[in-house]
C-alpha cells in the first residue's frame, strides 16, 4: 500500500482490518470487562505540543475537544461493530 498521507491512511479499509486483527489478538487474553469493543484510527498522530505531555500522558480535555466527533461516533446508538474474539 502506498503511503500518501496519514488521514487517508487512517481511513483505509486495510489499515482498519489490521488494527482489528491486533485488537482481536490482545482481547483474547483479557477478561470481558477489559476488552476493547469499539475503536477509531485517528487521522493524525498525537503530539507533545497539543495532546500529550512531555512524559507522554494524555491531555484528556484537549483530546476530548479535538476529537469530539470521533468520540461521539463511538457512542452512537447504531449497531455496534464488535471485534470478534476467538
Amino acid at each position: 500500500m502506498a503511503w500518501t498521507d496519514r488521514a487517508r491512511l487512517a481511513g483505509h479499509p486495510a489499515i482498519r482490518e489490521r488494527v482489528e486483527q491486533i485488537i482481536e489478538d490482545r482481547n483474547s487474553r483479557l477478561q470481558s470487562y477489559a476488552r476493547i469493543k469499539k475503536f477509531a484510527v485517528l487521522p493524525a498522530e498525537l503530539t507533545e505540543e497539543a495532546e500529550v505531555t512531555p512524559s507522554q500522558k494524555l491531555k484528556r480535555k484537549r483530546v476530548a475537544e479535538k476529537y469530539a466527533d470521533v468520540l461521539e461516533s463511538l457512542y452512537e446508538s447504531r449497531p455496534e461493530r464488535h471485534v470478534r474474539i476467538s
